[in-house]
């Protein structure tokens, strides 16, 4: 369809034309009907003269109305032609758009495109860039700029970083900032200042894309004519973003899908290789490996320790030409940051630029995964997550290796303690257990000594019985049981674990001295009760006991007190048999000894009285018959006696007689009555004569020095000398009888203060004796608060020694 003239003056001039050709024609016609109807006619200058000149001006004046109203009807049509027609162009370019946009595409041809849009609405004076949202790093990233001024606008803004009307108005909002003269606004002072040349810029406007309400970027267009970018002209802009809005988030999910399933590849990989081997080396050698060329790094490390100061590198990957830092170094400045922060932590530290995360299981850092490259490296949000996610598989790996490594060690820590608590209940003597105990406890937690304390119930404490593997240096004779020390924590029935010796509280200055490290100990119970403890004691600064490891010398604690209690059980039998077989063995010396002891006196009685009875003898044979007769019946009565004293003192009947009694005085008469008895031995007197008196039964006490000397002239046959001493030792009184006799075996030096006992060898079968002579003596003296012991030598004699305290003596007599 042509486009009607829009000039008022060809509206007027033509409407003005039409009207009076109009009129006249119209007056023309009149007077040629009326002349043809015999009307005759005037003259034309008549006919001009009669045309009425004030209905021509009303007929001019309407034609010129007409005229106007045409012209206003031409120009609405023509303008409502053209913006239909631009509408359709419009419509053409968002279909356009829409169709180009349609699909996945990257990022940069997204941008292409709408800004060439932008462009074509906006003119060629609106420089236009595109600004996509990076929700991971929390900033807008320049996509593309498009326009005669590039440069306008920085390539990276983060969120606090955008200006204020901006971010409030385009971000917060999302609502468009328009400002078709900057020049005009109030605000664009505080845009400007984010701007680096914003001299040239007389017309703005931002954009918000959004798709489902959620804000992927930003548009920002500029032009140096004011209003060039106007609210009006903007709305084609405004539109097309919605389409462009939603294909930049469906390129943003796809690169992020893709980023993720590179990702997954990785991880899933490195999880592979992971679950192919148990063992923690192997697990980071690949680790690395696969991390260092997904990441395509220098470096990439991975380094263990319990904490930022023991972190030490364990395994490493290289890239060609890049020196190692080398197993074991300590050269970890980013992964210290990360271990002792507990997250993910980068830096620049001379020449690589690190980042590095932190490798914890059950809340317990065990490493650190560290990537080192170029100093110019930016580490992205997915550099990030990817090593996140395989530090999480390597934990995973490190956690699985290490219960199977920690299972493994268990069930051979059951194992040894299954054999161990065997070869504890196989063995029938204390001493065997012990050693039992202390290797088996040694050999179940890393070789460390072992000592064995028992509960000593008069000192209060726990004392060693023996120790193990301590190598020669010393170890505690006693456990203190101060607030805080093994003792009183063992004393609690509770185990003690400690991992670094020298700063424990507890810890003593000679245990320092010998180098301890650490220090795991567990009491025995019985009952509810403590009997014991088993300590180990590490000199090694790599050993660490663990709860576990308490756990499991507890379990082995429980077997040694069980084979301990039955050792004491099987032991008491043991020395109740013993007993019984002495007794036994006692009963049958007594009806020997009995049997012959008596027979002899009574022999001789039997003999002389019938002698008395059938010879006929003289007053003066009567008499000696008499007297021998008198004789062996007080040697009955002797033996008789002192058997029923015996009996009396073993049974507690017994009273002692106390009064001042003077030691010295009581040797001397027992050696003058030996004297005529022995007359083949040298009888000396040692006493001293500074000998306090003490509260004594002199007539017992008398008969312990006659039985000691009795007895060293009988075990000392071939005459010799036999010597009595007394000496005051401080807070007792010391006796002592010496023989050069025959002399008495090692092993009987205790069994021969047991009723009725003898030594039985070659030289002694021919003595005679009830054995009950030095049985009495330790009896008495132990009425007296003393102690009675003897030493000896085959062949060389022996020493009888006797103690008796003064004072116990002398507060029994004064109470």
């Amino acid at each position: 369809m042509s486009r009607l003239p829009r000039s008022l003056i060809v509206y007027v001039a033509a409407s003005s034309i039409y009207a009076a050709l109009v009129f006249l024609a119209v007056h023309a016609t009149y007077g040629f009907e009326l002349g043809r109807s015999g009307v005759r006619l005037p003259d034309p200058e008549a006919l001009l003269t009669s045309i009425d000149a004030v209905s021509f001006a009303i007929w001019l004046g309407l034609s010129l109305i007409a005229g106007v109203v045409l012209h206003h009807m031409a120009t609405a049509l023509s303008r409502a032609q053209n913006e239909r027609a631009q509408g359709q162009n419009e419509i053409g370019s968002i279909f356009a758009l829409g169709q180009a946009l349609s699909g996945s595409l990257a990022l940069d041809a997204i941008a292409q495109r709408f800004l060439e849009t932008a462009s074509g609405s906006l003119g060629p004076s609106v420089t236009s860039g595109l600004y996509a949202q990076d929700d991971r790093s929390g900033s807008f990233r320049l996509v593309l700029e498009r326009g005669p001024h590039p440069g306008l606008w920085g390539p990276r803004y983060s969120i606090s970083d955008v200006p204020g009307p901006i971010r409030t108005r385009v971000v917060d909002h999302q609502q468009p900032l328009v400002l078709p003269d900057v020049l005009a606004s109030g605000v664009w002072g505080l845009i400007a200042t984010a701007l680096a040349d914003s001299s040239w810029v007389r017309s703005f406007a931002a954009m918000p894309l959004v798709s489902h309400d959620r804000l992927v970027g930003i548009a920002i267009f500029t032009s140096d004519t004011a209003n060039a970018i106007t609210a009006d002209g903007i709305q084609l802009v405004a539109l097309v973003s919605q389409f462009v809005a939603s294909a930049i988030r469906t390129s943003l999910t796809f690169a992020e899908a893709e980023r993720r399933a590179d990702r997954e590849a990785i991880v899933s990989r490195v999880a592979q290789r992971a679950r192919a081997s148990l063992d923690p080396d192997e697990v980071l050698r690949s680790t690395v490996q696969e991390l260092g060329r997904a990441l395509e790094v220098r470096r990439a490390v991975a380094a263990l320790g319990a904490s930022a100061e023991e972190l030490r590198v364990a395994q490493e990957w290289t890239a060609p030409g890049i020196t190692a830092l080398g197993i074991g170094s300590t050269d970890l400045h980013t992964s210290r940051l990360a271990a002792t922060s507990g997250r993910t932590a980068q830096s620049t530290s001379g020449e690589t630029s690190q980042l590095a995360t932190p490798i914890v299981i059950a809340g317990e850092l065990a490493g650190v995964l560290a990537v080192h490259d170029d100093p110019a490296r930016e580490w992205s949000v997915d550099d990030v997550r990817l090593l996140e996610m395989v530090a999480r598989e390597v934990r995973g790996a490190m956690e699985a290796a290490r219960l199977f490594e920690g299972r493994q060690r268990e069930n051979e820590r059951l194992l040894a303690l299954q054999r161990a608590s065997a070869v504890v209940a196989s063995r029938t003597t204390s001493r065997e257990v012990i050693d039992e105990v202390l290797g088996a406890a040694s050999a179940l937690l890393g070789q460390a000594s072992a000592a064995l304390y028992l509960w000593d119930h008069e000192a209060h404490s726990l004392r060693l019985t023996q120790s193990a593997g301590a190598g020669g240096r010393p170890v505690s004779a006693v456990l203190s049981d101060g607030p805080g020390m093994s003792g009183d924590i063992l004393a609690r029935l509770e185990p003690v674990i400690v991992n670094d010796y020298a700063t424990w509280p507890g810890a003593s200055p000679n245990g320092i001295a010998t180098g301890i490290t650490a220090v795991l100990a567990v009491p025995l119970i019985r009952s509810a009760k403590l009997v014991g403890a088993i300590v180990l004691r590490a000199y090694d600064t790599q050993t660490r006991f663990t709860i576990d490891d308490a756990h499991l010398l507890g379990l082995f604690g429980d077997q040694a007190v069980a084979a301990l209690t039955n050792i004491e059980a099987f032991e008491r039998q043991r020395g109740a048999m013993e007993q019984l077989e002495r007794v036994n063995r006692a009963k049958s010396e007594f009806v020997s000894i009995v049997s012959h002891e008596f027979r002899t006196p009574l022999t001789g009685i039997q003999g002389f009285s019938e002698m008395m009875r059938d010879e006929d003898l003289n007053v003066a044979e009567m008499k000696e018959y008499a007297a021998d007769i008198n004789k062996d019946a007080m040697r009955l009565t002797r033996m008789i006696n002192e058997m029923l004293d015996l009996d009396r003192m073993e049974s507690g009947r017994m009273t002692l007689h106390r009064e001042p009694t003077d030691l010295n005085a009581i040797v001397i008469e027992a050696v003058d009555r030996l004297r005529p008895n022995a007359p083949n031995h040298r009888l000396a007197l040692a006493l001293d004569p500074s000998l306090p008196h003490f509260a004594g039964d002199r007539d017992r006490l008398m008969q312990v020095v006659g039985n000691l000397l009795s007895n060293a002239v009988k075990y000392s046959p071939t005459g010799g000398e036999i010597a009595a001493a007394t000496v005051r030792e401080g807070p007792d009184l010391h006796l002592t009888v010496a023989d050069q006799g025959l002399g008495i075996p090692a092993d009987d030096l205790e069994s021969i203060w047991e009723r009725y006992s003898r030594v039985d060898s070659d030289g002694t079968r021919g003595i005679q004796g009830t054995g009950l002579g030095l049985p009495i003596v330790r009896q008495i003296v132990t009425l007296h608060g003393g102690r009675a012991w003897a030493e000896s030598e085959l062949g060389r004699g022996s020493i009888f020694h006797v103690l008796i305290p003064i004072a116990a003596n002398t507060k029994a007599v004064e109470a």
